[in-house]
């Protein structure tokens, strides 16, 4: 199984380099035609939301369905996929939100990844 990484993704996904784009399109296909499977590891998705978000002005709509999209990907193996799933759902709901202070998107990553081992918060400066 082949990881990707984030800028193959984001290539891949926004075509803003027809060169990139294309040779993105590429390396998913050969090894996809392999009948392998692609490995997402957490750090490319928090990577892919920041990048979309920042450098290509993606709406907090436009993620979403892009996150979704490529959790219901079968060609695609995400790791921790629940707790993934559990993040994209708190992005929906709340936006990252709590209370009146905004939680960093990276520690609402690191609690649900966490969860399974009964983290209840997370201690990190917020701005």
């Amino acid at each position: 199984m082949a990881a990707l990484d984030t800028n193959v993704l984001v290539r891949f996904l926004v075509q803003d380099d027809t060169k990139q784009g294309l040779l993105a399109r590429d390396l998913i296909r050969s090894t996809l035609e392999k009948g392998e499977s692609l490995y997402v590891p957490v750090t490319v998705m928090l990577e892919l939301e920041w990048v979309l978000r920042s450098n290509f002005g993606f709406e907090k709509a436009q993620i979403i369905l892009t996150l979704t999209s490529l959790l219901a990907t079968a060609e695609l193996s995400f790791e921790s996929e629940t707790s993934v799933e559990v993040a994209v759902e708190l992005f929906r709901r709340r936006g990252f939100l709590r209370g009146l202070r905004a939680l960093p998107r990276g520690d609402t990553w690191i609690k649900c990844l966490s969860a399974s081992r009964s983290v209840t918060s997370v201690r990190a400066p917020c701005p």
